[in-house]
């Protein structure tokens, strides 16, 4: 039986950090998931971007999107890669996973501010940020996300910006989130 195969998908970023910040989230999932071939590969601006690295798989691929929100990336930009793949080469079978934005990262926020000795003192605040995206419903599930019963600190928010959390991999990718765990 062969491996089975992850790739985790994000959105890429000009910011050398995200791409630190990307390959950390693929370390620990691979940590968790041992026996499980875990690539990490971007939509734009990094490479690999997700068709090269849908170029060297085969077979059945888990394909999991590493977003916030259900919007035009993840419904439109991944499926057309996913398809173009499988056009390339049928033996390959990858299959789309919801966003692991469906889950609320909230909880693992609150969890790392509490490691990081965070005290709600009323003079430090906490900025959670994201760009939104041209799909008014996730934008909507992205603005819940500040909205969040746990959230007991003041948020600043105006009507463009968009809540955002950063989220811990043990915390969203389990293996009960994954078909082949």
């Amino acid at each position: 039986m062969a491996t089975p195969a992850l790739l985790l998908t994000a959105h890429g970023s000009r910011d050398v950090r995200f791409g630190a910040t990307a390959r950390a989230v693929a370390a620990a999932v691979a940590e968790a998931l041992r026996g499980v071939r875990v690539e990490l590969a971007y939509l734009d601006l990094n490479a690999p971007l997700i068709g090269d690295a849908l170029a060297g798989l085969s077979g059945p691929v888990t394909v999991v999107p590493l977003l916030f929100g259900d919007g035009f990336h993840s419904k439109i930009d991944l499926p057309a890669l996913l398809a173009e793949a499988h056009a390339a080469d049928a033996s390959l079978a990858a299959r789309q996973m919801p966003i692991v934005g469906r889950h609320s990262p909230v909880p693992a926020l609150v969890d790392r501010l509490t490691e990081a000795g965070f005290v709600d003192d009323g003079r430090t605040g906490v900025l959670m940020y994201a760009v939104g995206s041209s799909d008014a419903g996730s934008d909507a599930s992205i603005r819940e996300r500040g909205e969040h019963p746990l959230l007991q600190w003041h948020v600043w928010r105006d009507g463009d910006t968009r809540s955002f959390t950063p989220f811990r991999p043990s915390n969203m990718l389990t293996r009960d989130y994954l078909p082949f765990a």
